[in-house]
C-alpha cells in the first residue's frame, strides 16, 4: 500500500495487521511447500536453489498441483522441476533414501552407501541392459 510510516516498529505492526496474507507469501515457497520463519530465508533460499528460468517464472503463476510432472516416491507430493524434487528429498526424507533399495527386475538388494545410485545404474545396465537407468 501507500502508507508511510515514521519508524519501522510502525510499519511492521501495520504490516502484521493490515497485510497478513502478503506476509506469508513473502516466506512461503510455492514450488518447495517450504514455509520459511524470515522472509530473507525465504529471498536466500529463491536465490540459490530456484535459479532456472522455469522455475523463476513459476513464481507468477498459478499452478495445479496435480499437473506437476515430477512425482516424490516417499510422499506422493508432485513438484514443477527434477531440481525442486532433489531439494525436497535431501531435506524432508533423509531417513527414507537411506533405507534398501532393491532391482525392480530380479529384486537384487543395495543397502545403503554413498555410491548406490552408480552401483544401482551399473547394474541395470549390465545385468538388464538398461543404458539410460538414472
Amino acid at each position: 500500500c501507500d502508507l508511510k510510516f515514521l519508524s519501522e516498529q510502525s510499519l511492521n505492526f501495520h504490516t502484521n495487521c493490515r497485510h497478513k496474507e502478503l506476509k506469508e507469501n513473502l516466506s512461503y515457497c510455492k514450488l518447495c511447500y517450504v514455509d520459511f520463519k524470515l522472509s530473507s530465508q525465504f529471498r536466500a533460499h529463491k536465490g540459490k536453489i530456484h535459479t532456472t528460468r522455469e522455475e523463476i517464472e513459476a513464481f507468477s503463476v498459478k499452478m495445479e498441483k496435480s499437473s506437476l510432472p515430477y512425482k516424490c516416491k516417499f510422499c506422493k507430493e508432485r513438484f514443477l522441476t527434477k531440481n525442486i524434487l532433489r531439494y525436497h528429498n535431501i531435506y524432508n526424507h533423509k531417513e527414507e533414501r537411506r533405507q534398501d533399495m532393491s532391482c525392480e527386475f530380479c529384486n537384487k538388494v543395495f543397502k545403503w552407501s554413498h555410491g548406490r545410485k552408480r552401483v544401482m545404474e551399473n547394474h541395470m545396465r549390465n545385468q538388464h541392459n538398461l543404458e539410460d537407468y538414472k
